[in-house]
C-alpha cells in the first residue's frame, strides 16, 4: 500500500519554544493513551530534554490495559492523590538535595507534554481538582504554555499538543487517528475506518458482531452499507450516505463506545 501523507504537522516553532526554556523545568510528565501507550509517546521529543519523565496513561476506561504504565482515567478524582505521590516520588533527590541547603519547601516546574487531544488539559484540571483549562475532544486547543499551581511544591506548565516529525507507516497513522490526535479535517477517513473495523474483526469479534447486530464478517463496503441501512443515513434518491457513515463510526471508535481494547495487542 503507498505511504500516506500524514499532514503531521511538526510544529516547529513550538518544540524550538519548549527546547529553548529547557532550564527553566525540573521534570516531564508525559501523557499517552492508554489504548496504545507506546505508540503515542513522542519519545524523540522526551529524549531531548534529559530530564526525569512520569509517564501517565488517560483513558484508561477505554482501555484494555498495559500494566507497564500509570493508568488512570482523569475522570476519577481518587487518582489525584496518587499522581502527586508519585510526581514527589520523581522529584525526591531534587526534594532532598534542596532541603539539605535549608529550602524546606522548594518549588518545581513540570512540563506537561503529549500528543494533540491526548489528554493534557483534562489530567492537569483533574489535578488542580477544578475546570480551569479549556478541554475540547479535537486536536489544538492547547495553542501556548500554560502555567497552573498544584499545591506550594508543583507548578505544571501546560503545552501545545506536539505529533512526531514523521509518521513512518500507515498503521500508526490509523491508530493515531482513531484515538483522535490527528485533525479529522486530514485523515483519510475512509482508509481509516476500514482499517479500525477490520482491527476489531481480528481482534475483538464477538464485540464489534454485537453492537452492530452482524451474524458474520463482510467485507468492509458491506459493513459501511449495512451501517447506513441500519441508521438511515439515507440521501435524496435512497442513495445510501456513506460519509456520515463514516463519521458516525470515526465517533464510535475514537470514543471507545464499541468496547475497550488496545491496539499494541
Amino acid at each position: 500500500m503507498e505511504k500516506i501523507n500524514w499532514f503531521p504537522g511538526h510544529m516547529a516553532k513550538a518544540i524550538a519554544d519548549l527546547q529553548s526554556k529547557k532550564k527553566n523545568f525540573d521534570m516531564l510528565i508525559e501523557i499517552v493513551d492508554a489504548r496504545c501507550p507506546h505508540i503515542s509517546s513522542n519519545r524523540e521529543l522526551l529524549g531531548s530534554f534529559k530530564l526525569p519523565v512520569l509517564t501517565v496513561a488517560v483513558k484508561q476506561d477505554l482501555a484494555v490495559i498495559d500494566n507497564n504504565f500509570l493508568n488512570i482515567s482523569t475522570n476519577n478524582k481518587k487518582t489525584r492523590s496518587i499522581i502527586i505521590n508519585k510526581i514527589k516520588q520523581e522529584l525526591k533527590s531534587k526534594i532532598d538535595k534542596c532541603r539539605s541547603k535549608g529550602l524546606l519547601n522548594p518549588q518545581f516546574n513540570i512540563l506537561v507534554l503529549g500528543l494533540p487531544n491526548i489528554g493534557k488539559s483534562s489530567f492537569i484540571n483533574l489535578l488542580l481538582n477544578k475546570n480551569n483549562l479549556l478541554v475540547q475532544n479535537y486536536p489544538g486547543v492547547t495553542r501556548k504554555q500554560t502555567l497552573v499551581k498544584i499545591d506550594n511544591m508543583i507548578f505544571l506548565n501546560d503545552s501545545p499538543g506536539i505529533l512526531f516529525k514523521n509518521i513512518d507507516n500507515n498503521t500508526t497513522g490509523y491508530i493515531l487517528s482513531l484515538i483522535g490526535c490527528i485533525k479529522k479535517e486530514v485523515i483519510p477517513m475512509y482508509e481509516v475506518i476500514k482499517f479500525g473495523y477490520e482491527f476489531y474483526c481480528k481482534k475483538y469479534p464477538n464485540q464489534i458482531k454485537q453492537k452492530f447486530g452482524l451474524n458474520e464478517f463482510g467485507n468492509f463496503e458491506q459493513f459501511l452499507e449495512l451501517v447506513c441501512k441500519k441508521y438511515q443515513y439515507i440521501l435524496d434518491g435512497n442513495k445510501l450516505d456513506k460519509q456520515r457513515a463514516l463519521e458516525y463510526l470515526y465517533s464510535m471508535f475514537m470514543n471507545g463506545k464499541i468496547c475497550k481494547i488496545n491496539y499494541e495487542n
